[in-house]
Order: C-alpha cells, then sequence, then structure tokens
C-alpha cells in the first residue's frame, strides 16, 4: 500500500498545470498537498479539509475585499476553490495609485481611490483651500492652490476689494452694483447740474464748470456781423444787429472846376463851390467889382480879376 502512494504521488508530480489542480490524494499525504504554489504548510492550509469554506481560509480575498482595497480582477492572480468560488491572490496595485505623504503633501493631500495605502489623485487641501466660489457679494481671495480646479483660502466681502474714488465737487456718476456705497465713475465735471442757455446767435460765455454748455448766450448777431459805415455814413444797418452797418453810403463830389480862385477876390462880389464828400475846401469864382471900383480885367486885361479904384 506505501509502494502505490509513492508512486501515485511521482505520477501525479509530472501532471500539466494547465490540467488544474486535483485534490484527491489519500488523506494521510494531505500534509505535503500544494494547492496554491508557496502555501505548504501554511496553517490556513492545514485545518481540516472542511473548514476551508471561505478565501479568507486559504490566505486569499474575496471580490469585494480587493474592491474595497482598490483593487481590480486583473490586478491579482485568481483561483476557484471548491466550495467557496473564486478566490484571488498576490494582488498588486495598478500604477494609477502612485501617491502618498511623501510625493504629496504642503498645500495638497493624497485622495481618491485607495489602494493598499497609495492614492490615484494628489488634489488640494481642502482644509486649507475650501473655496471654489462665493455667495452673492463676495469674491474668491486669499491665498490659491491649483489641480482640476482652483481653490481659495477666504471668501472676501466685494465692498472691501473696492475703491470708493472721491469724486469732489462734481458728485459720484455711477455706484458699483454689487457695492451701491462706493462710486465707481465720477462726474468729470458740473454739467449734470447746469442748463444750456444757448440762443438763436449762439453762446457768448460758456460755463466755467461745463465747458459743452452755454451761461451767457448773444443777444443779437453783432458778433458776427463788420460794420461796414462809410466816411459818408450808413446806408443800411443788418436786421440782426442794429448797431453795425450792413451797407455803407456813397458820395459823388461837385465839381468845382469853374471855381478857380482858393481865395475870395477882394473888392468884388463872387461865387463859391465845396466839392463835399470829405471835401470841404472852398472855391470862389469872380462876378463884378464892387460899386467905385473898376475892373481891371477889362482894361487892362488882368487874368487875376483885380478890383481897383476909378481913376476920375
Amino acid at each position: 500500500m506505501y509502494r502505490l502512494a509513492l508512486c501515485l504521488v511521482f505520477l501525479f508530480s509530472f501532471i500539466p498545470s494547465s490540467w488544474g489542480k486535483v485534490y484527491w490524494l489519500p488523506d494521510f499525504l494531505q500534509d505535503n498537498l500544494d494547492r496554491n504554489a508557496g502555501r505548504v504548510n501554511e496553517p490556513s492550509f492545514n485545518k481540516p479539509e472542511n473548514t476551508n469554506k471561505s478565501c479568507a481560509d486559504w490566505n486569499m480575498l474575496t471580490l469585494s475585499e480587493i474592491t474595497v482595497r482598490g483593487l481590480e480582477k486583473q490586478d491579482c492572480k485568481q483561483e476557484n476553490i471548491p466550495d467557496v468560488g473564486v478566490c484571488f491572490f498576490d494582488c498588486s496595485c495598478p500604477s494609477k495609485y502612485q501617491y502618498t505623504t511623501s510625493n504629496c503633501s504642503g498645500d495638497k493631500i493624497p485622495s481618491g481611490l485607495n489602494c493598499d495605502g497609495k492614492y490615484d489623485k494628489c488634489l488640494c487641501d481642502t482644509s486649507q483651500f475650501p473655496y471654489t466660489s462665493c455667495p452673492s457679494g463676495f469674491i474668491l481671495g486669499g491665498t490659491s492652490c491649483s489641480d482640476d480646479n482652483i481653490h481659495y483660502s477666504d471668501c472676501i466681502d466685494l465692498c472691501e476689494t473696492l475703491i470708493d474714488y472721491d469724486c469732489g465737487n462734481f458728485g459720484c456718476q455711477q455706484y458699483y452694483a454689487s457695492c451701491p456705497s462706493k462710486c465707481e465713475i465720477c462726474y468729470t465735471d458740473n454739467c449734470h447740474t447746469r442748463e444750456d442757455n444757448i440762443g438763436d446767435f449762439g453762446c457768448k460765455k460758456n460755463w466755467d464748470d461745463c465747458s459743452s454748455k452755454c451761461e451767457i448766450p448773444y443777444t443779437d448777431g453783432c458778433h458776427l456781423r463788420e460794420d461796414n459805415t462809410t466816411d459818408y455814413g450808413c446806408e443800411k444797418y443788418w436786421q440782426d444787429c442794429s448797431s453795425k452797418c450792413e451797407v455803407g453810403k456813397t458820395c459823388t463830389p461837385t465839381d468845382c472846376s469853374d471855381f478857380p480862385l482858393t481865395a475870395a477876390p477882394a473888392n468884388a462880389s463872387y461865387e463859391t463851390c465845396t466839392p463835399g464828400c470829405g471835401d470841404n475846401t472852398i472855391y470862389y469864382k469872380f462876378s463884378q467889382c464892387n460899386s467905385g471900383f473898376w475892373d481891371l480885367n477889362n482894361f487892362l486885361c488882368n487874368t487875376n480879376q483885380i478890383c481897383t479904384w476909378k481913376i476920375n
């Protein structure tokens, strides 16, 4: 009988592994049973056969156990155990599980799926950077940390970040929509308080604090009109400016060519002529000698028309 057992051991030691595992050796050889490579004589395999009813009894894991560890079936070896089912062993973590506190620290912590103490992500520490958005009236601020999102350490009151402009005498044109107590845009002049008084004739003076609006208008068109008054006066004044001449007067001088004398003849009567049109020179013309005087012009051909005493 002993020789038969040795022969059977020798025979089955050459059976190819592709045939699967066979477990029907005699019970007295069970201490030499190699159900899984590397597991001979392990305590868990030395239990009576009828107590090995779980994967743990074979130092293996169930599918749910490897899932909890972040493993997948392809990461493990597996074997179908009689009366137990499929169990898993010699598992290794996939390469995506690469983060621990040794290579993910500071403002980030290992996160995501876990496999034997290693994680598949290195994400911002939300205890330090809790904000990716803020409620109305606040904005993200403080220090930041980036992973799949940008995380911030604080939510800051928007009003505290805005400049409240001092508008001086002109006032505020527009307040921040998100902070009505602070001025965003100032008036650059006082035009919003000034009336434009420009009339039909244009503006004489603009407001000092609003150059685009008229304070004092012209009341007539004189600032646009020339004064065409001549030396002889004005023929017609402008309709929109009664103080300036539109058409000046012209003048034709009197012809004084028949009045050759520039001084009145003595002892005689005479006629005068003034050219006018600005020339007030008096020209004279001899008429006749006064009584008791001779007209030498008639006797002596005196061209100077000199009257002299008669000789008796």
